[in-house]
């Protein structure tokens, strides 16, 4: 399995793209480089947490 970091910038640039990288407020995304720590420390958080999720369920990952 990848590491956190690798799945957590691959989660933020999925939702870039299905949010055509405009953010709720209507802000251009940055890229994964340009955001702050603590922004990329809660997407680290979140695909920690789903991973996790996946481990104890004992099973691959949906489809």
């Amino acid at each position: 399995m990848p590491d956190i970091d690798t799945l957590a910038k691959a989660a933020y640039t999925a939702y870039g793209e299905s949010a055509d990288g405009v953010s709720i407020s209507g802000v251009i995304l940055p890229s994964w480089e340009a955001l702050p720590e603590n922004i990329r420390a809660h997407w680290r958080r979140a695909v920690d947490r789903v991973a996790q999720l996946i481990r104890d369920a004992g099973e691959g990952i949906p489809a």
